[in-house]
């Protein structure tokens, strides 16, 4: 029989599945095979084969915010054992959640400071992107961007919150 405990973290597209151990009555295990399949899909399982020496194993090419269950076996010369148990796991999205909590100063006629709650849920950004729209439109039904700023996501005011300047707006012009 099979004695498993074994995790699986998703990344955005690939699952690191890691198992504790597996017995395997039939002889000197030659490779673990990874069994794995998006729940709800009708399409064959996939399998990813790592060495015998092996306790983790990197699944790729899987879609961002999906299902997938998650199965270990051991294989010999003698056949293959018998599969673990299932483990479901959801992956991660591709994509940061949203922002919140968003607040605007005014230090000088033509900067604004923003403020913001990071995402709870979502990849982890790398940055965030700041645009100021006048609220006089460029051509009918449209806004014109007036400024734009890069934040790199380290810019923290706190453990949640974050900061960024624009600078360059046009003083007396709304913006939103």
């Amino acid at each position: 029989g099979i004695e498993v405990s074994f995790t699986v973290t998703t990344s955005t597209v690939s699952a690191e599945v890691s198992w504790s151990k597996l017995d395997n009555t039939l002889g000197i295990i030659t490779a673990y095979t990874i069994v794995y399949r998006q729940l709800g899909s009708s399409s064959p399982e996939s399998m990813a084969r790592v060495s015998a020496t092996a306790k983790t194993g990197i699944v790729t090419g899987l879609l961002p915010r999906t299902a997938y269950s998650f199965s270990v076996y051991a294989s010999t010369r003698i056949g293959d054992g018998i599969e673990s148990a299932i483990v479901q796991h959801q992956g991660v999205s591709r994509e940061p959640g949203k922002v919140t909590n968003i607040a605007v100063t005014f230090p000088s006629s033509s900067t604004a400071e923003l403020t913001w709650s990071a995402p709870t849920d979502g990849a982890a950004p790398n940055e965030y992107v700041l645009y100021a729209y006048s609220e006089q439109p460029a051509t009918a039904g449209s806004r014109r961007r007036r400024a734009l700023a890069r934040v790199a996501a380290n810019n923290t005011v706190s453990a949640s919150m974050m900061t960024g300047m624009l600078t360059g707006l046009k003083a007396s012009t709304p913006y939103a």
